[in-house]
């Protein structure tokens, strides 16, 4: 897709992370088509503030990307996806945020998160997925690693019981990027 006339005044241009109604043309139906016109409805410029945010934003991106092809109905997704980088625009734990909102998406789509996963863990481990699942991102205390563990450990069930594609919540990791960089991996 290309945009057409980005040179005229007072027309929009698309951003990363943006929510807009946009036109498209094509020519022909084998062609390239392109915007005609951008409307933003709204915009998430906190996620650029941190790299830790943009990430975020980015596994989310694609585990819905991923996980979406298949849905019949995607307003329980995209309902789960607008909420979850309203929150990474605005709220810190953006770790907390990916799981709760894999989480979220594995409950609305009627996977035993809760009946199978959630259960068999130890009523100390439950007791802390429910504080980042029913905490206000705000006030929650648990620290980035605690998070990541149970988003690892969520990640397990999925690949082991699901049709889903997991996120990919390794790039998380403290100092991920760098590691790959310097070990030659991209």
């Amino acid at each position: 897709v290309i945009l057409k006339g980005s040179g005229k005044k007072g027309m929009e241009i698309p951003d990363l992370f943006q929510v807009g109604e946009l036109s498209l043309r094509k020519k022909t139906t084998e062609s390239i088509g392109y915007i005609e016109e951008f409307s933003l409805i709204e915009a998430f410029p906190g996620v650029a503030r941190s790299y830790e945010r943009l990430i975020s934003a980015s596994i989310l991106a694609r585990f819905f990307e991923s996980n979406c092809l298949h849905l019949e109905d995607y307003l329980s997704a995209w309902k789960i996806l607008l909420q979850s980088l309203r929150a990474l625009d605005q709220r810190p734990h953006p770790q907390a945020v990916v799981f709760k909102a894999v989480f979220c998406f594995l409950r609305d789509e009627g996977y035993p998160v809760t009946q199978s996963w959630l259960q068999q863990l130890s009523p100390s481990s439950r007791a802390e997925v429910s504080t980042i699942l029913h905490d206000p991102l705000d006030t929650l205390e648990l620290t980035p690693a605690t998070t990541l563990h149970w988003l690892e450990r969520l990640s397990a069930f999925i690949e082991r019981d699901t049709a889903v594609y997991p996120p990919e919540w390794e790039r998380l990791r403290p100092h991920s990027t760098i590691s790959r960089l310097n070990s030659g991996k991209s």
